[in-house]
């Protein structure tokens, strides 16, 4: 109880607490089982055991050999995070960049005084100045 913050009570019916020691016990004997199999007798996986002794002894081979290679890389990717994830895009991104539009578009408001004449002839001109270019 001293590792978490606050503890959980967790209340089951009694068929739930068999239920659980019953998958329990069902592990325990089917471990039991598959470990007491002789896999010499008739398996054909005796034929395969060097291949598969080989295979297995792979599984971190790809980390082992390619750490030379992709140390830069990782360290750079580390770096980039901190710069963007961690940084100035914390700052931009997203609910400041909302806060900057809303900002902008209600000082424009106030310089407009929502005067639709104003609006509509400073339209007129954009759109003038778009047909020319």
């Amino acid at each position: 109880w001293m590792m978490f913050p606050t503890p959980y009570f967790i209340c089951l019916p009694k068929f739930m607490k068999i239920m659980v020691i019953m998958v329990v016990l069902l592990g325990g004997w089917l471990g039991f089982m598959i470990s007491k199999v002789n896999f010499s007798d008739y398996s054909k996986m005796s034929y395969y055991y060097g291949f598969s002794y080989f295979m297995s002894s792979m599984w971190n081979l790809s980390y082992l050999s390619t750490f030379g290679v992709n140390y830069y890389v990782f360290s750079y990717g580390g770096k980039l995070s901190d710069l963007l994830d961690q940084g100035w895009s914390e700052y931009v991104g997203s609910q400041n960049l909302f806060t900057f539009l809303k900002g902008g578009t209600l000082f424009l408001e106030k310089i407009f005084l929502s005067n639709i004449k104003i609006f509509l002839t400073l339209f007129l001109i954009w759109i003038c100045l778009v047909l020319i270019y």
